[in-house]
């Protein structure tokens, strides 16, 4: 129905990968009673619903039992329905990328990218408030409260943008099981981001305009009541671009070589010629 052919660029994919990304190095360091470093704990990170972690600690709150999910402290992170932004909006036909094809000669381009918000939550879970603490206190500072997180977004074009990513909330709960003089199960930090990505169209192929022939008439009276009036006999005007053998520009017709030999970047010049009534003037 939309007349285009089926292409895909995975922009869901990629945005989510980005975004995992920027928190997979985080490390908890601990000390003995003395003070003295002893080890630093990698925190795993995983894609997935808060409740699914959330329901594996009240079950096994020492994360004791054989699970694909790792003891704390953890990250986990969800993306939510991505949304139109009108305030990025730009004029969509405006051309976004042009690529030269070095089979074909022709120019590929892409229109302007489609802005739209990508809402991800990212929960930090732990045991200990200090854990915990040392965890967000590597996060926070970072966004200011933005992050530009570079992304590849159409290789196939070399488009690579620098992506805002925006903590927009914080939200920090315990959870207990049972009443509340239970034994504490974990502490949730639970942080909101907005990351301002695109939406891409389709990649088109045209083809270089090379030569330009234009005929019109130029009236010699015209009458204001109507409009209507006599006219010359038609003139007409070529554009070309001009070429010699040796690679240099000229604007003589006689010197160039076949326009359809000369590619669009080629160092030329434009040969313009003018026919009819107008050549006289």
């Amino acid at each position: 129905m939309l007349g285009i052919d089926p292409y895909y660029f995975s922009i869901n994919r990629k945005m989510t990968a980005a975004f995992g990304t920027l928190f997979n190095e985080l490390a908890v360091p601990r000390f003995d009673a003395n003070g003295t470093f002893t080890e630093l704990l990698h925190v795993p990170i995983s894609y997935g619903p808060k409740e699914r972690v959330e329901a594996k600690i009240i079950d096994d709150p020492n994360i004791d039992k054989a699970s694909a999910v790792s003891p704390l402290p953890r990250l986990s992170f969800e993306m939510g329905n991505p949304f139109y932004d009108s305030a990025r909006a730009m004029n969509p036909t405006q051309t976004m990328a042009i690529m030269k094809d070095p089979v074909t000669k022709n120019y590929k381009q892409q229109l302007e990218a489609v802005p739209y918000n990508f809402p991800f939550t990212l929960w930090v879970y732990s045991k200990t408030l200090e854990d915990a603490n040392k965890i967000v206190e590597q996060i926070f500072p970072m966004f200011r409260p933005t992050f530009p997180l570079k992304i590849e977004l159409v290789p196939e074009m070399n488009i690579t943008m620098n992506v805002p990513v925006i903590l927009n909330s914080v939200i920090k709960s315990d959870t207990y099981e049972g009443d509340f003089k239970g034994e504490r199960r974990a502490i949730i930090w639970t942080l909101d981001f907005t990351m301002k990505g695109y939406y891409f169209g389709p990649i088109t192929e045209e083809k270089v305009i090379k030569f330009a022939n234009v005929n019109f008439y130029a009236p010699t009276v015209v009458n204001l009541l109507d409009g209507v009036g006599n006219s010359v006999p038609i003139d007409r005007v070529t554009s070309q671009p001009g070429l010699t053998a040796n690679g240099q520009p000229t604007t003589n017709v006689a010197l160039t070589i076949p326009y359809q030999q000369i590619d669009a970047d080629d160092d030329w010049a434009y040969i313009n010629i003018v026919y009819g009534h107008l050549a006289n003037n």
